[in-house]
C-alpha cells in the first residue's frame, strides 16, 4: 500500500457521477508512480463543496471563476496528500487533499501545456 505522504499524480480518468445524497460530482482516477510501482487512487470532485473545488481548481491551473469539467481534469499532473483510512474492515490509501500543481516526471511539464506528454485512459 502507498505510504502516507505527498505525491505527484496524473489524472487518468474522470467520469460524471451522482453521490448517494444526489449531488453532482466527478469521480477522478489518478495514477501515482512511486518506488518503481504504479498505484491508482480515486477521489471525488463534488461540485457543492467549495473548499474542495477551490483546491482542485488551483491544482489543475484554473482560476476561481473557471468550471471544473472532465476535459479540464484529464491528463493533468497534480500534487496530492495521501492518508490511510479503514474502509470495510481494510486499510486503504485515500486522497486527503489536492495540494498543488504537479509535473510530469518525464519532461517536467506542468499543467500549462496544451498537450500532455503521457497518454491517459479514457
Amino acid at each position: 500500500m502507498l505510504a502516507e505522504g505527498n505525491y505527484n499524480a496524473q489524472i487518468i480518468n474522470a467520469e460524471p457521477k451522482t453521490s448517494k445524497a444526489g449531488n453532482e460530482m466527478i469521480e477522478v482516477k489518478m495514477n501515482i508512480d512511486h518506488d518503481g510501482e504504479s498505484t491508482h487512487v480515486w477521489d471525488y470532485a463534488v461540485f457543492h463543496i467549495d473548499w474542495k473545488m477551490d483546491d482542485i481548481k488551483s491544482s489543475i491551473g484554473l482560476s476561481s471563476e473557471d468550471d471544473v469539467t472532465i476535459e479540464t481534469l484529464m491528463g493533468k499532473w497534480i500534487q496530492v496528500e495521501i492518508v490511510h483510512e479503514e474502509w470495510n474492515g481494510k486499510e486503504k490509501a485515500k486522497v486527503k487533499k489536492w495540494i498543488g500543481v504537479g509535473e510530469s516526471p518525464l519532461t517536467g511539464n506542468d499543467n500549462n501545456d496544451k498537450e500532455n506528454d503521457v497518454d491517459y485512459i479514457v
